[in-house]
């Protein structure tokens, strides 16, 4: 996801252009690209400078702001930093008109006699900081209107403050002190190719296979940040090597892991096809318990480079960055990269073995307690995803979230126990992942898919009913599917009343109080209610989001005083009396809750096939 951006100024030079929709698909060429030059002597306060230069012919030209965005299944445009506009041509100023009816769409005529046209604008909040910053290609790009994105070329060209360095997928034609030039790209691969940067860096090989190499450039606020020790390079070679094995197959030239660790840019994380940008607090790859769980999406954003980028959905794969997608299937593009996440981080070491079971184990435990699942079906909630990214966390439990990836995962464990049990394990879902998103190596290149497509390779790999198989899942409100998904690999939903390893490091990597379980509200680590489930013991004594607890049993709150309070509870049977200050008031609840504490464990089923340690064990690397 992308969060605000600081202060970037642009300048694109738009090589005269004639009616935009019919002259710029044939003046503007692999060998006459459009070109963008920026000037990054600002980028650590947040501030960019640019140019761009389009080839062209005078007449009516219209120019579009990207809005919908690849990857973040939503509007993500960050229109409402767009500033300091202006157009010139031949050195003189020219009027533009924004649409009334798309204010993502821009309108100017380049004038007769003109070869260029010049745009300056100002793109704010772009995430920097004195050390490190990092910047996408869509807040500063306009792009002429019919042609596709695909068919659009641009020369990019940045130049960076003083002792920094940057890295990014695209691959340089030249550096100098005047900064770094890359090769002709398409629009498409611009936009999918985050620049990060800064002034500490460590860079790390992570080998050749298939032809391909794979790298890591660390940035990081400080040089402390970056002195983690070998069993995270380690891991993330395993996470790799992982990866060939599952797919048989590379889609791409080159992938870099973009990693920043600072404690400024939030959660940033974003798959590409030959990279990913993910962010971290600074000290997170030190030696600490909650590592794992802090890079624990690592090796989701860089399976997303088969399953999302090469293989991805017809209704995801773009034109143009203005038209509505359709999200139906991102139960596949983002629900199987969840199990393939949670799989690779089992198959890597990065967790240990109860850990990488606990991460199925959590999911199907908190599913079951989501009482949305009982009125909406998961395809559903893909549909939706837009809105339900921008959604908060209050009432999610009823509203439902993004729960075709947590969901999606559950379903495709349990698709993966069918098909062991039906081949008597011979064969199972990494089967899949070979024939639809290995097959032959190639450089990057988007192979939509349908419904119907994912139905014929689950069949061609075992022979099934898959489509009633899905259709049960996806489509029917089905209460009973996590737990069943879970069941069906040998395991079940079991409660603990003492913190596991991962659930220890889960809150203290999410700064909150598990408690989802026990009185079924999501608790933040300073007493600030997020989420309250409406039928369970918090809901039902009335406690709502927004809440903070004050005082437990007389005593005033800590995250201690209330689990002590949760034991005497389950001892004594009587309710816990919970002081809450809501808005300007105060209030005291009685919460009828005698579980005390539980923590999901996982428990296994005597007798059935232990399909949920075959899928995390380590795989042979080709």
């Amino acid at each position: 996801m992308i969060a605000p951006r600081s202060l970037c100024r642009i300048t694109l030079v738009l090589v005269g252009l004639s009616t935009l929709v019919y002259a710029c698909a044939t003046a503007q060429t692999r060998e006459h690209p459009i070109r963008i030059a920026v000037d990054g002597g600002d980028w650590p306060r947040g501030m960019l400078h640019a140019r761009i230069t389009f080839p062209a012919q005078p007449g009516p030209m219209t120019l579009y702001f990207p809005k919908w965005i690849p990857g973040t299944h939503r509007i993500e445009g960050p229109i409402q930093d767009l500033a300091g506009l202006s157009f010139t041509a031949g050195g003189k100023s020219i009027p533009w008109q924004r649409d009334t009816l798309d204010y993502y769409t821009l309108h100017c005529n380049v004038p007769a006699g003109a070869h260029a046209l010049e745009v300056q604008l100002d793109a704010l909040n772009v995430p920097a900081g004195t050390d490190i910053g990092l910047f996408d290609w869509f807040p500063v790009v306009l792009y002429p209107a019919g042609t596709p994105v695909s068919q659009l070329y641009y020369q990019a060209a940045v130049k960076l403050p003083a002792g920094w360095t940057c890295a990014t997928a695209l691959d340089s034609a030249k550096a100098s002190a005047a900064g770094i030039e890359y090769q002709t790209v398409s629009l498409e691969n611009l936009i999918d190719s985050p620049v990060l940067g800064g002034a500490h860096v460590r860079r790390l090989d992570l080998g050749r296979s298939f032809g391909a190499k794979v790298d890591a450039h660390i940035y990081c606020s400080s040089e402390a940040g970056l002195d983690f020790k070998p069993d995270f390079v380690t891991k993330l070679n395993a996470i790799v090597q992982q990866a060939d094995s599952l797919f048989g197959a590379r889609h791409f030239d080159h992938y870099r892991f973009l990693i920043a660790l600072s404690d400024i840019h939030g959660d940033q994380t974003l798959e590409h096809h030959q990279c990913q940008l993910y962010t971290a607090e600074e000290r997170d790859l030190l030696d600490k318990s909650s590592t794992p769980l802090a890079i624990d999406n690592i090796a989701h954003e860089f399976t997303h480079s088969w399953c999302g980028k090469y293989r991805r959905p017809v209704g995801l794969a773009f034109r143009d960055y203005q038209h509505p997608e359709n999200a139906e299937l991102l139960w596949v593009y983002e629900g199987f990269d969840q199990w393939l996440g949670y799989v690779l981080n089992g198959r890597s070491g990065l967790f240990g073995e109860q850990s990488a079971r606990l991460q199925f184990v959590r999911t199907a435990a908190s599913l079951s307690h989501r009482p949305g699942r009982r009125w909406r079906p998961v395809r559903d909630t893909a549909v939706e995803s837009g809105p339900l990214r921008n959604a908060g966390a209050a009432w999610s439990s009823w509203r439902r979230s993004q729960d075709y990836y947590t969901e999606g995962a559950m379903i495709w464990l349990e698709a993966d126990a069918t098909i062991r049990r039906l081949s008597n394990d011979r064969k199972s879902l990494d089967d899949f992942c070979k024939l639809f998103f290995g097959g032959a190596n190639t450089g990057p290149m988007v192979n939509p898919y349908s419904e119907a497509e994912v139905v014929a390779a689950l069949q061609a790999v075992q022979p099934y009913d898959w489509q009633r198989f899905l259709d049960e899942r996806i489509d029917a409100v089905r209460l009973e599917t996590p737990e069943q998904a879970l069941e069906a690999s040998g395991w079940r939903v079991a409660f603990g009343d003492t913190l596991t390893d991962y659930e220890r490091a889960a809150e203290s990597a999410s700064k909150s109080i598990s408690l989802g379980y026990s009185l079924a509200i999501s608790l933040r680590g300073d007493g600030t209610i997020a989420d309250v489930y409406p039928d369970g013991p918090g809901g039902k004594a009335g406690l709502a989001p927004g809440m903070k607890l004050l005082g437990v049993n007389g005593r005033t709150f800590t995250k201690e005083a209330l689990i002590d309070a949760l034991k005497s509870a389950r001892a004594t049977k009587r309710p816990l009396e919970l002081l809450v200050t809501w808005g300007e008031k105060y209030k005291a609840f009685a919460v009828d809750c005698t579980t005390g504490p539980r923590y999901p464990t996982g428990q296994r089923i005597a007798g059935k096939p232990d399909y949920l340690s075959e899928v995390l064990h380590l795989k042979p690397v080709p």
